[in-house]
C-alpha cells in the first residue's frame, strides 16, 4: 500500500517582501522628518544656554576686576590671559558649543564657533576709571538659524536684552 499523496505546499520564504521594506523606509523617513527639526531646535537652545552662562560668568569676573582696579577693564585681558589663552588686548573672542575659547577669526576652531562675545566698556571718567560696560554675544555660523536670538546683551547694571526676539524667549529658557 502506498501512502496517499500529500498536496504540494509552497514553502514560505523567511525574508521581507519589497512592499514590507518600502513601508519600513516610509516610516523611518517620517520619523526622521519629525525628529531632525526638534533635535536642531534643541541644539540651538543648548548653544544659547552655553553663551548665557558664559556671559553671566564674565559679568561676575568683570565685577571682581572693577573691585580690584577701581573700574571695569576695557579688554578681556583679565579673562583670557589669566586663563593662559595666550592672547590679550582683545575686545572680542569666539566660543564653540563645547565652550572652547577662540581668540581670532584666523585661529583653528573658528569655523566651529557659535557666538562672538564682545566687551564694550564705557569711556573712562576723570579718574581714568570705566564705570559701565556691555557684553554682547552675536550668533555665528550654524547658530544663525536661531533667528529670534541673534544677539544677546548684558549690561553692568544687570539689564539683559535680545534682538530681534524678546528677553523672555532668549534669556528665560
Amino acid at each position: 500500500m502506498t501512502a496517499p499523496a500529500r498536496p504540494l505546499r509552497r514553502r514560505r520564504s523567511s525574508g521581507f517582501t519589497l512592499l514590507e521594506l518600502m513601508a519600513a523606509v516610509v516610516v523611518v523617513g517620517l520619523l526622521a522628518t519629525l525628529a531632525v527639526p526638534s533635535y536642531r531646535s534643541y541644539v540651538l537652545r543648548a548653544n544659547r544656554a552655553v553663551v548665557r552662562t558664559l556671559m553671566v560668568d564674565l559679568a561676575a569676573k568683570l565685577e571682581v576686576e572693577a573691585l580690584r582696579r577701581g573700574g571695569y577693564p576695557d579688554t578681556f585681558d583679565f579673562y583670557l590671559i589669566g586663563a593662559d589663552r595666550g592672547f590679550g588686548a582683545e575686545r572680542e573672542f569666539f566660543i564653540t558649543a563645547r565652550g572652547q575659547v577662540i581668540g581670532d577669526v584666523g585661529d583653528a576652531g573658528y569655523d566651529d564657533s557659535v557666538y562672538g562675545i564682545r566687551l564694550l566698556a564705557a569711556e573712562a571718567d576723570a579718574l581714568g576709571q570705566r564705570r559701565d560696560y556691555t557684553l554682547t554675544a552675536r550668533a555665528l555660523h550654524g547658530q544663525l538659524s536661531d533667528r529670534n536670538c541673534l544677539t544677546l546683551s548684558l549690561q553692568a547694571n544687570g539689564r539683559r536684552s535680545a534682538t530681534p526676539g524678546s528677553v523672555e524667549e532668549c534669556w528665560g529658557r
